[in-house]
């Protein structure tokens, strides 16, 4: 794809994020929730639908299916967002803003690391395999030590810097 593609399609996610972040600020339960998740489906699906007229099936099947296997593995976040949360002890009125600030800086890291490594692959093939390395060895040190998510840095620096008077004296900002 040429350099104009990629950016229209960076440009377009921006403002669907952008859009995202002014529209839902006051939107709360599960209805809100519903309706949000409808629209972020409904702009995947015609993304799909773009990619199925400009390239062909072929294309389009393969970013279904990365689209819905995404999906699919994006349920688990729930689940670590919720441990997260609460073995840091955050309060509920910054969960979302703490939320909303982690997707922003993860997609902003993801894509820079995605293209980084992606251009490593692409230059330095046996490099695949010290990334698989790596990989594994983080999980056999998770799981040797026994370690939970919220447990090592973070949580260190949290018990340090942060006090439950400072939490709660800051003014809601939610």
């Amino acid at each position: 794809m040429t350099l104009q593609v990629w950016a229209t399609a960076l440009a377009v996610f921006a403002a669907l994020i952008a859009a995202d972040l002014v529209f839902t600020k006051g939107a709360e339960g599960l209805r809100a929730a519903a309706v949000l998740s409808g629209l972020w489906i409904a702009a995947a699906v015609a993304f799909g639908g773009v990619l199925w007229v400009w390239q062909g099936p072929a294309l389009a099947g393969q970013y279904f299916a990365g689209y819905l296997l995404e999906k699919a593995l994006s349920v688990d976040n729930i689940f670590v967002f919720v441990v997260l949360f609460a073995s840091l002890g955050l309060p509920v009125r910054l969960q979302r803003r703490v939320l909303q600030l982690g997707v922003l800086g993860a997609l902003v890291l993801r894509g820079g690391l995605i293209a980084a490594g992606g251009a490593l692959i692409e230059h330095i093939g046996w490099i695949f395999y010290v990334f698989g390395a790596l990989v594994l060895l983080a999980g056999v040190r998770m799981f040797r030590s026994g370690a939970a998510p919220g447990g090592g840095l973070i949580a260190r620096w949290r018990a340090r810097t942060w006090s439950s008077r400072w939490i709660r004296s800051r003014p809601s900002s939610a």
